[in-house]
């Protein structure tokens, strides 16, 4: 069973401040199919989180028309409560964690994005629905299998 090791990532300010303590976080390339950009970035691992949910600048920012004519939108209800979200199609490839190669993909994933800065999150349908996933606090990491 093919697995991998990655450890939990913090992030600091210009002036080497923490912004936010070390956590779940993974390095994925997300990108639009239809455009061609893609992004790399660290996801958050959401084991609360339905589905992934992707904030409105990084659709923006590879390509899609956030609130275009065809684009479909739904409600959802989030520990802030109900927003309303668009659906946009990307693909998505965690990466190793020295961002060397691809550990797993997913194609064609119909993503919420919301109109709010969050971390890209990655929930359990159709993403970590398909690991054994581990997260080991006191070690600080997170461990993938297929």
């Amino acid at each position: 069973m093919p697995e991998c090791t990655y450890p939990f990532v913090s992030f600091s300010d210009q002036a080497g401040s923490i912004v936010r303590p070390p956590s779940t976080y993974l390095p994925v390339r997300i990108s639009n199919p239809h455009s061609g950009l893609s992004a790399v970035v660290y996801a958050l691992v959401d084991t609360g989180a339905d589905h992934c949910a992707f904030p409105e600048s990084l659709a923006v920012d590879l390509g899609h028309n956030f609130q275009g004519d065809n684009v479909m939108s739904e409600t959802t209800v989030g520990v802030s409560g109900a927003t309303d979200v668009y659906l946009h199609t990307f693909d998505i490839s965690i990466l190793t964690p020295d961002l060397s190669d691809v550990f797993a993909s997913f194609e064609n994933m119909l993503i919420s994005c919301v109109p709010t800065e969050i971390p890209a999150l990655l929930g359990v349908a159709n993403c970590l629905d398909h690991f054994v996933l581990t997260i080991d606090y006191p070690d600080m990491e997170i461990k993938l299998a297929l």
